[in-house]
């Protein structure tokens, strides 16, 4: 989306008192490095985003990496919105990813991000 519209949107969204989200869009970004997540943060701070969700249900991370990723979501002044969960019906998610060692992990990420001071929410 052309950056004018985009901004022009989440202006209007922040008018009527509505707190923008990113959507899971991270999720593409974190396989590109350290450097394009803190370029994400950054771009995503400066169009007026409120949010960035942090999804977990298609990459697999320590729970430690993702609360470094809420904690520098934060300092960039964002809130962090962890979407803790198990996508096992996603077309993209392994067969490994779907063992009851997948489900153990569900809540040590939860309880690190919401120590973290993250906003948490359960997918509908």
């Amino acid at each position: 989306m052309p950056r004018r519209p985009l901004t022009e949107l989440i202006d209007l969204s922040h008018r009527r008192e509505v707190a923008v989200s990113t959507g899971g869009f991270i999720e593409r970004v974190l396989t590109q490095g350290s450097e394009a997540v803190n370029r994400y943060i950054r771009e995503c701070r400066d169009l007026g985003f409120d949010i960035i969700e942090i999804s977990s249900g298609f990459i697999t991370r320590p729970a430690d990496d993702w609360l470094r990723l809420v904690e520098r979501v934060q300092q960039a002044g964002l809130k962090a919105k962890p979407e803790v969960g198990i996508q096992s019906s996603a077309p993209a998610a392994p067969r490994a990813r779907r063992s009851s060692s997948r489900r153990a992990r569900v809540t040590p990420i939860g309880r690190s991000s919401w120590r973290g001071g993250s906003s948490m929410r359960a997918p509908i």
